[in-house]
């Protein structure tokens, strides 16, 4: 069965011009199968599969690009990482929370509709950069990735651990606890990641690519 779909990351470590850059965000291409809906995010009117915002960001305007009318199924993951997850409806004035309601069903026109789908988005505290982590403790982390390795390198203390966040919020954890790593990543689907470095003095969050 065909699912088309679109995501939304939070990255507090990106400034607003840098939420433009292809880095950040991928360009959506539309399949225009008969019969089969395809969803995107909007910014400044251009399409994105996948859109990295910062806590500046709280609506994303949503399309989903029909051949017909149609009766489509919209579920949502990773909405529990926010402090509110809103899907508001113009069309029918209806709103609804995807914290609580993950699989919701619409009927819509052939066509964009570009202007009915309105994600709203608030930031839990703990989403925000922490003060009491030394800044310059984290250029003692190292973190290259070619696009089938990461390899992590602290040179102070050993690493704890390595966390990948991909861009629907789904995450995965290894446990290192030594001083560099080296993770193979030839079982992850290719696409950009945000990995998270933890050793006891401090954390380095950076984006990578997967290939």
């Amino acid at each position: 069965k065909y699912a088309a779909q679109t995501s939304v990351t939070y990255n507090a470590f990106i400034s607003d011009e840098e939420t433009e850059e292809p880095t950040n965000n991928a360009l959506k291409v539309f399949s225009s199968y008969d019969g089969v809906p395809d969803i995107c995010s909007y910014n400044g009117g251009t399409a994105y599969f996948s859109r990295t915002v910062n806590g500046s960001t709280t609506t994303v305007p949503l399309g989903v690009s029909a051949t017909s009318d149609m009766t489509f199924t919209l579920t949502a993951q990773g909405a529990e990482n926010f402090k509110a997850a809103v899907l508001d409806d113009r069309l029918t004035g209806l709103s609804y929370n995807l914290k609580t309601q993950a699989a919701l069903e619409f009927d819509i026109e052939a066509g964009e509709n570009k202007d009915r789908f309105f994600l709203n988005l608030e930031y839990d505290d703990t989403l925000q950069p922490t003060t009491d982590i030394d800044e310059n403790a984290t250029k003692n982390i190292i973190v290259v990735c070619n696009g089938q390795i990461l390899n992590t390198i602290s040179d102070i203390d050993d690493i704890l651990s390595v966390q990948l966040t991909d861009m629907a919020g789904r995450k995965i954890t290894r446990n290192v606890n030594a001083r560099s790593d080296a993770w193979e990543l030839n079982n992850f689907e290719s696409g950009v990641y945000i990995a998270k470095v933890t050793t006891p003095s401090s954390t380095k969050t950076v984006k990578i690519t997967v290939k």
